[in-house]
């Protein structure tokens, strides 16, 4: 209830120590005001889950401070309070948005139960806001499924690189979801309009590799009739993906570190070498740091990589993500698209 602050504003020094010794006691966080207008500033400054103010006062009447509360913080409830009361008055205050009337002399059983009814009030609608924030944010990742603490840090480093397009190194055991992430970082980007360009570094054979990323000019080689652009220019704009960049050989991982040092691609044949605006994020199921010992990957190419790094978990270590896991792929096999849905298995 603490963090439940509640205001009581009486131009009567001993009603205002009543008061405040009572509720203190029940163990809420009170504040007393003998001001209207001193009321009101501290509403604007801080805020209050409720405001009790006496009906008859010098400087401003509680109606007129009930209508300004109102227009500082709409979500803060008032209870006017008076010793001449009317039937009038009670339904004027209503109508100006009280939550209820209370006469004097108080009678503090039922002021306690108004001021729990109201914080429990707006404690569940804190929770319900903060429930739909999470649903939010479970949804924005698409099939991107999990709610345990590993999951929640990932969705908090994509909502950081939102803006800006540092590259990003995705680590992780195969079946994580490295590509379904890196996807969701693009879409979560301000590059989600540009193209998103995959790209499985082992899967393709290293004589093939540095043309299909640099593209190459006509004469380059056997068979090459016309000049071609290659993935890196396709990417212009937008994103690029390098899944299994840990199987790259080291002649194109220092082609590799050129591009992230200059943001310029020289196609395979050519002297001259072309601006390309891409963001990278790159991805390996292999100990970079082994490799790196092991002289089979560059360690300034990792540091060049490595500017914002994620680690996805195994199911292993998130094992409370498993009924969400299960009721998506449920849904999934059903045909049901409602749900946003860890690990897709792409990567």
């Amino acid at each position: 209830m603490k963090n439940h602050k509640v205001l009581f504003v009486d131009d009567d020094q001993q009603i205002l120590s009543i008061v405040q010794q009572f509720l203190s006691r029940c163990g809420f966080a009170v504040e007393t005001e003998s001001s209207g207008l001193k009321a009101i500033e501290r509403v604007r400054n801080q805020h209050f889950s409720v405001v009790f103010s006496d009906l008859i006062m010098p400087e401003i009447n509680g109606m007129e401070l009930l209508r300004r509360i109102k227009e500082a913080s709409p979500e803060t409830e008032v209870i006017i309070v008076s010793g001449y009361g009317t039937i009038e008055s009670a339904i004027e205050a209503m109508r100006l948005g009280s939550y209820d009337f209370l006469q004097k002399p108080i009678n503090f059983d039922r002021f306690k139960i108004l001021i729990e009814r109201i914080i429990e009030k707006q404690r569940l609608k804190e929770e319900n806001l903060r429930i739909r924030g999470r649903l939010k944010e479970h949804f924005k990742y698409d099939e991107l499924v999990g709610m345990s603490p590993k999951m929640q840090e990932i969705y908090d480093v994509i909502d950081k690189i939102s803006f800006g397009s540092p590259t990003v190194l995705i680590e992780g055991e195969s079946g994580t979801g490295k590509g379904l992430t890196a996807n969701i970082i693009h879409n979560n980007s301000d590059r989600r309009d540009g193209p998103f360009i995959p790209v499985n570094c082992g899967a393709i054979a290293e004589s093939l590799l540095e043309r299909e990323l640099f593209g190459h000019i006509k004469g380059a080689f056997t068979g090459a009739s016309k000049d071609a652009d290659g993935l890196f220019q396709a990417a212009d704009g937008g994103t690029i993906f390098l899944d299994e960049i840990a199987e790259v050989s080291p002649a194109v991982q220092v082609s590799l570190l050129r591009v992230l040092q200059e943001k310029r691609v020289r196609p395979v044949g050519d002297t001259r070498e072309q601006e390309v605006d891409v963001r990278v994020i790159a991805a390996t199921n292999k100990n970079i740091d082994e490799a790196i010992k092991n002289k089979t990957f560059r360690e300034d190419l990792f540091y060049r990589l490595n500017v914002i790094s994620i680690t996805m978990p195994p199911l292993r270590e998130i094992m409370e993500d498993i009924p969400l896991l299960v009721n998506h792929f449920i849904s999934k096999f059903k045909g049901d698209n409602t749900m946003g849905g860890h690990s897709g298995g792409n990567g």
